[in-house]
C-alpha cells in the first residue's frame, strides 16, 4: 500500500509513503497516543464496514482490509449473492452499499412483507 502525502511551503512536492512509513510517521507525531488497531477481514467485518460508510469503492474495502484482488473479488460476490450488498455503477467502477428491503402491504388483507 503507498499513501500519498501532500507537503505544502516553500518547496510543494508530493511525497509517497509505503503503509510502515506512514505508520512510523503517524506513531512519531501522536506520541503513543494512537494505537494501531487490525480488524480481520471476515464478511461480517467487511459489511460493518459498508454499513458505516453508506456507499464505498471496491478500493477502499481492499485497502482497509489488505486484500488481494482475488480475495476482494470472491468477497464481493459472496455478499452479491446472499444479497447483502448492491452495486452501483460509476464511471469505469462501482460503489458498493447494503443491500435494503422495503416492505409492501396487501391492500386487502392488511398484511405487509418484505419484497
Amino acid at each position: 500500500m503507498v499513501i500519498q502525502l501532500f507537503l505544502y511551503g516553500l518547496e510543494r512536492r508530493k511525497l509517497c509513503l509505503k503503509y510502515e512509513e506512514f505508520k512510523a510517521v503517524i506513531e512519531h507525531l501522536a506520541k503513543g497516543t494512537i494505537n494501531e488497531r487490525l480488524i480481520p477481514a471476515s464478511e461480517e467485518t467487511i459489511m460493518a464496514f459498508i454499513r458505516t460508510y453508506g456507499s464505498v469503492a471496491p478500493i477502499e474495502i481492499k485497502m482497509a482490509f489488505d486484500l488481494t484482488d482475488a480475495k476482494l473479488k470472491s468477497t464481493v460476490d459472496s455478499l452479491l449473492a446472499q444479497q447483502m450488498i448492491t452495486r452501483r455503477e460509476a464511471g469505469n467502477g462501482y460503489f458498493i452499499s447494503p443491500a435494503t428491503s422495503s416492505m409492501a402491504c396487501d391492500d386487502a388483507t392488511g398484511i405487509c412483507g418484505v419484497v
